[in-house]
This record gives structure tokens, C-alpha cells and sequence, in this order.
């Protein structure tokens, strides 16, 4: 007969099993089994603090931050930064140039723009001179076939891309040929043409590429490997005579009907002052101080550019020579000094009213110039004092805005001071010797 126990309740059996509280104290192993299954719940839980994540990102990425990048590998990070900054710049660099040629080829037919184009990337992108003068030569001769008028600027244009070409790769010579055939052009056309009261605009145009390009060929006979003085000051004057005498014509007479606008004050001024730097580099204070002042009277009123004229013009004014009068002394080193003075001081005033963002470069190194030039007519006066104040000064100012020459010039002028005088030579005393 088997003798059967008494039943335990369940929750006395689910105790009895459970160890005591002693036992509880004893560290057991976690498990999975430990963390008990989530259940959806629809009250919102308290999100946790995201400063830990935050915290633990930091702490991650410590070790790519630039300084720790830097300190671990020394050679390779900075030349990962340079190749990176140079394919920047290239590629900025092909975006302009191919900005540039969609600009250009807009108003040409396919095929010669397509030509064009080829010829300006074996120019600038990836020079190669025969493809290049392969490409200018197949686009003139699609332009003749496309029935493009020979004298029309967009053939104009592809010519003057030929020249840039050519003065690149050192073909000055053919450079001024293509000019001079393009100018002789012009010249024909007027001559046959220019009266006739239908093609006033045509006149104006042509008249205005044969004055543009006689600027621009008489910078070419300038080039070292040319150097072809007498060239050079025929094609300027040339230029700089017929523009004076357009726009007095058209001044005196007013503009006709369907004549066009004629050169820009900006492309007159740049005659002038390529005529007056032509004769000062020779010598001729006297008529580069004339044409300063003609370039300077095209300017606007608050322009940076006329702070390098008026500079130019003290100058000129200060080492000039003029024709000497009969019966009248010439002017002494006093006197040339004062009027040197009166322009500069008039540049220093115009650059210090001049804010941006009408302000630039040439504002700024306008005035390191200008004070340069004044310490220059004190010392032409003898007046050591203040010349060497206005040398520290330029220094300075040159210093300021990393202008090397305006330093050295600066540094050249205290030295002579320095030496009592009996040192260098200035240039006035070159000039005086004459």
C-alpha cells in the first residue's frame, strides 16, 4: 500500500525552492534569461540622455581629427591635403576655360566652333602646338566655306586667339603679321567704304578694331626679342590720334544716325597711358606727363586706377625737362620738386576716399607710391628730415600689404640718406647731368 504524501500549495512549493536570503549574496552568472522581454507599452518611455552618444562619438573620432591625423602621419597627410587642393584648382581651372569657350562659341556655326574649341584646349588645357595651329587654320577655312563675312567679329576673334597663341609659343613675329594683315583689313575696307553714309556702323566698328589692334601690335614690337622702337611708336600714335580725333569730331558734330557708340573711356585712357609709359621709358618726361594727364581726365571721379595716373604724372612733372622758351630761365629743381609734391599728395587724398568695394590693390599700393614719392622730391629739396620720414613711411605701408618692391625702393632711398648723401646716386641727379 503505498502511502501518498500530502500535496504542498503551489506557492509554498515555489518558496521552498527559492534559496535564502543568505544565498541571494552570492554573485550568479548572467544569462540572456536575465533581461526579460520588452512589451509594447502606450505610455512614452523617458528618453535617454543623448549626451552619452555624444560623449562616446567624440571619444571615436578623437583619433581622425586633423592635429591627431597630422602627429601620426606627418609626410602623407599634408600631401593628401595638397593633392586634394590641386585637383580643386584644376578642376576650377577647367570650368573656366570651358566656361570661357561656351561664351565664345555661341554665335559660331558647329563646325567651326567645334574647331575653336579645339584649338583653345591644345592651347591652354593640353598644349600642343601642331594640333593647336592644325585646329585655328581648319576653323578659318570652315568660316570661309560657312559664308561667314571675313571682317565680322567672330572671324576677328579667331585671329586674336591665333595671336595669343602664337605670342604663347614665342611666334612673336607671325603674331605681328596676323595683326598687321587684320589692321591693313580694317584700313581698306574704311578706305573704299568709310564715306558712305549706309555703313556708319560698319565704319565705326572696323575703325574702332583698327585702333584696338594697332594698341595691341605696337606691344608685340615691344617685346625684347623685337624691340622695334620706331614700330612701336608709329602704331600708338596712329591709334592714340585717331581716337582723339573721332571722338572730337564727334563732339563738335554730334553722333550721326546709326553710327554706334565709339570707344570706351577705358579703352581711350589705355592708349594714352601705353603712348605715355612708351615715351617716359625714353626718357621724355615732358610728353608722357601730358598724356598722363589726358588718360588721367578720362577716369571717374573715384577710381583706383587714377591713383596710379596721378602717381605717374608727380613723377613725370618732378624729372621733366621742357622745351626751354627764349628768354626764359628753365625751371629750377624747387620748382619741379613742388609740382612733383602737388600730385602726390592729390593721390594720397583720392585713395584714402576711396571705400570698398570700389577700393582695390591699386588703391592700397597707390599709396605706398605716393609717400615714396614725396620722401623722393624731399630729397631732391634736401630736406633729409622729411625725406626719411617719408621712406620709414612707405615701408611701412609696403609692409602692410606685401607690396616687395615698395620695400626695397623704400629701403634703397634710406640708404642713400643714411650715407649723407654722397652715396648712390638719385635720379634726379642723372637727369640734372644731361
Amino acid at each position: 500500500m503505498t502511502t501518498r504524501l500530502p500535496q504542498i500549495p503551489s506557492v509554498l512549493a515555489r518558496s521552498a525552492i527559492l534559496p535564502s536570503k543568505s544565498l541571494r549574496r552570492i554573485p550568479t552568472q548572467r544569462t540572456f534569461t536575465t533581461h526579460p522581454t520588452p512589451r509594447p507599452s502606450l505610455t512614452h518611455s523617458r528618453p535617454q540622455p543623448y549626451k552619452s552618444h555624444a560623449r562616446r562619438d567624440a571619444s571615436s573620432y578623437s583619433r581622425y581629427s586633423p592635429r591627431t591625423l597630422l602627429r601620426t602621419n606627418p609626410i602623407a597627410f599634408p600631401l593628401s591635403i595638397l593633392a586634394i587642393l590641386l585637383s580643386a584648382s584644376g578642376f576650377a581651372y577647367g570650368v573656366s576655360i570651358y566656361l570661357r569657350m561656351y561664351r565664345q562659341m555661341g554665335s559660331y556655326p558647329e563646325a567651326v566652333g567645334l574647331k575653336l574649341r579645339r584649338a583653345i584646349y591644345f592651347t591652354d588645357v593640353s598644349p600642343d602646338s601642331a594640333q593647336a595651329m592644325k585646329a585655328f587654320v581648319q576653323a578659318l577655312q570652315l568660316a570661309s566655306e560657312h559664308g561667314m563675312h571675313p571682317l565680322c567679329d567672330e572671324v576677328f576673334g579667331i585671329k586674336v586667339e591665333l595671336v595669343r597663341f602664337l605670342e604663347k609659343t614665342g611666334n612673336v613675329r607671325n603674331a605681328i603679321e596676323v595683326l598687321e594683315a587684320l589692321k591693313a583689313d580694317c584700313l581698306r575696307w574704311l578706305e573704299v567704304h568709310g564715306s558712305d553714309a549706309s555703313e556708319r556702323g560698319e565704319r565705326t566698328r572696323l575703325l574702332g578694331w583698327a585702333c584696338k589692334v594697332a594698341t595691341r601690335v605696337a606691344d608685340l614690337y615691344g617685346n625684347p626679342y623685337i624691340a622695334d622702337g620706331a614700330k612701336m611708336e608709329e602704331n600708338l600714335v596712329w591709334a592714340v590720334e585717331t581716337t582723339i580725333r573721332e571722338r572730337q569730331r564727334r563732339e563738335k558734330e554730334g553722333v550721326r544716325d546709326c553710327e554706334g557708340e565709339w570707344l570706351s573711356l577705358d579703352d581711350q585712357g589705355s592708349q594714352l597711358e601705353a603712348l605715355a609709359h612708351f615715351y617716359e621709358e625714353r626718357g621724355n618726361r615732358f610728353f608722357a606727363g601730358q598724356l598722363f594727364l589726358q588718360a588721367l581726365m578720362l577716369k571717374p571721379v573715384k577710381d583706383c586706377h587714377a591713383v596710379v595716373l596721378m602717381n605717374n604724372l608727380a613723377i613725370s612733372m618732378a624729372q621733366q625737362i621742357p622745351p626751354r622758351e627764349p628768354g626764359s630761365p628753365p625751371p629750377s629743381r624747387t620748382e619741379l620738386a613742388e609740382a612733383g609734391k602737388v600730385w602726390a599728395r592729390q593721390a594720397l587724398a583720392l585713395a584714402r576716399r576711396i571705400e570698398p568695394p570700389v577700393r582695390n590693390q591699386e588703391c592700397d599700393m597707390g599709396c605706398a607710391v605716393a609717400t615714396h614719392n614725396l620722401g623722393e622730391f624731399a630729397e631732391m629739396v634736401g630736406d633729409v628730415a622729411e625725406a626719411r620720414k617719408r621712406y620709414e613711411e612707405a615701408a611701412s605701408l609696403a609692409g602692410a600689404i606685401g607690396f616687395e618692391e615698395g620695400i626695397v625702393n623704400a629701403d634703397e632711398g634710406l640708404k642713400r640718406l643714411g650715407g649723407g648723401g654722397g652715396g648712390k646716386k638719385t635720379w634726379w641727379d642723372a637727369i640734372s647731368n644731361r
